[in-house]
């Protein structure tokens, strides 16, 4: 067989193999079909690529076939002789080749779900990009003389995308910077004056009766 002929019936096969397993998957009523499918297909696929590479090394022509159970990898018939005179330990890593590559596979996935996915936060984010703050920053007018102190002065805060709450010690700011936040994030606070019976909405909640 032809090394081309060789790579489509091989690439053929496993095809084959991953619509044979997604079946099996529906047919046990797995959540996922498809992920069962791709998972078992690539530690097949892998596994015997494990065998075709140490093989190719020892000088042996090998093909590739996936039969679900039967087949993987074949080396050519006439190399079976120079396959025969291997001393054992080129035969003995030739039969651990593919699992091997199985181990090294499940170590990958190891790594890859200890790092983790996107988390959920950042997709919500990304997809209301005009809902979160990354941050502010914050100057005085020019018309002010520091007449009050200074503070808050050519500063850049970072907010963190889950931020809750905002703790500091008395006259730190942190009243100011919520009404920055609310004033950017065009909020309203109603006032009720007992006096005319009238409502004010205000963007703060800082005003003189507070204090």
């Amino acid at each position: 067989m032809k090394r081309t002929t060789g790579i489509l019936v091989a690439a053929g096969t496993a095809v084959l193999n991953w619509l044979i397993f997604l079946q099996v998957g529906k047919w046990l009523h797995f959540q996922d079909p498809s992920f069962f499918a791709t998972a078992i297909a690539m530690t097949l696929v892998i596994h015997e690529l494990g065998h075709l590479i140490v093989l190719e090394a020892n000088g042996i022509k090998t093909h590739l076939i996936f039969l679900v159970v039967l087949g993987g990898a074949i080396p050519d018939p006439s190399s079976k002789d120079k396959l025969d005179r291997l001393p054992w330990s080129n035969k003995a890593a030739i039969y651990l080749a593919g699992v091997t590559g199985n181990v090294f596979v499940v170590i990958v996935y190891g790594i890859l779900t200890a790092i983790g996915t996107e988390p959920d936060i950042e997709a919500r984010v990304r997809g209301n990009p005009t809902k979160y703050i990354k941050s502010i920053h914050i100057d005085q007018i020019e018309s002010y003389g520091g007449r009050h102190g200074t503070w808050f002065h050519k500063t850049g805060i970072e907010l963190n995308k889950e931020m809750v709450a905002i703790i500091g010690n008395k006259g730190s700011g942190k009243s100011a910077l919520t009404d920055i936040v609310g004033l950017l994030g065009n909020s309203h606070n109603q006032k009720y004056d007992a006096g005319t019976g009238k409502t004010e909405e205000l963007f703060s909640f800082l005003n003189r009766e507070k204090f």
